[in-house]
């Protein structure tokens, strides 16, 4: 339906991919693990890298390795490995056991930060790893008491800036969560298509900022969404050096985008809870 605007808006559903019962008996195994979890911690020092697998981190590595410290989130954990860049930290969050494919050469550098109700195949996969449970908000999921809740939205990666205010980092970096692909070199990631089982297959769309139409899909329409909404609610703690569709988006008036599958501002019905609630 058209919005106040005039523009075209097409809601996208978010479901995730394992229901409640397979995500809750997820939970009771590897609650059993006897892991530690993610701890408050007072402001810090220093610049921390969030990077997820955005065409445009090829160009910034340099940029990144500058970083006190690097967090990667799936496959840029082992792009950045094949350039030489050992983060001090994994994000992941799928409930799929296809999530171990991206920890398959783990260092013992990293810590791994892996949701509490991911595939117990995960964990299996770091044995011998520092892992550390994290426990993302969800409305249909009960944790334990005074488990760390993170809030955000609908991928790993809007997960990760209040996870590092939650440990005490103020100065925050975004690379590679551009949300569209590179048309000229056809890359959906800094890595290879394919180089993972778990890659996204999702259908293509099209939309336009402006001028500019980018080549995106569902789920990353509604990340920019949500990394819009945190921008302002992060007030200069957390910054983005990207490309694709998230940059323009940040760089709109209206922070809209229009075209086949369209999200509008200011789109807070895909943003949960606030940077002070982290």
């Amino acid at each position: 339906m058209p919005n106040a605007h005039g523009h075209t808006v097409r809601e996208q559903e978010s479901v995730c991919v394992v229901d409640l019962a397979g995500r809750v008996a997820n939970l009771e195994q590897n609650l059993a693990r006897g892991l530690s979890w993610i701890e408050k911690a007072p402001a810090r020092p220093g610049r921390l890298a969030i990077v997820g697998s955005g065409p445009s981190v090829r160009s910034r590595l340099d940029v990144i390795k500058a970083h006190d410290e690097i967090w990667a989130v799936n496959g840029a954990y082992d792009f950045l490995l094949s350039e030489g860049i050992v983060p001090q930290g994994f994000w992941g969050i799928d409930p799929l056991p296809g999530l171990a494919e991206y920890v398959g050469n783990a260092r013992a550098e990293t810590t791994f930060y892996i949701a509490a109700s991911c595939d117990p195949s995960v964990f299996e996969s770091l044995a011998g790893h520092k892992v550390c449970l994290w426990f993302p908000n969800c409305e249909d999921m009960i944790y334990p008491a005074g488990a760390p809740i993170v809030n955000g939205g609908v991928t790993v990666i809007t997960r990760t800036p209040f996870a590092a205010a939650f440990m005490g980092w103020r100065d925050i970096t975004m690379f590679g969560a551009d949300s569209s692909f590179d048309e000229e070199a056809e890359r959906r990631y800094c890595y290879q298509d394919g180089t993972f089982a778990e890659d996204s297959k999702a259908d293509l769309q099209f939309v336009q900022v402006g001028e500019e139409t980018f080549i995106t899909e569902g789920s990353l329409l509604k990340q920019v969404a949500n990394l819009g909404v945190m921008a302002e609610q992060f007030a200069g703690r957390l910054k983005f050096d990207c490309d694709g569709l998230l940059k323009a988006y940040l760089a709109s008036p209206m922070h809209d985008i229009d075209g086949d599958g369209a999200v509008t501002g200011p789109n807070a019905e895909w943003f949960y809870g606030s940077a002070d609630a982290a």
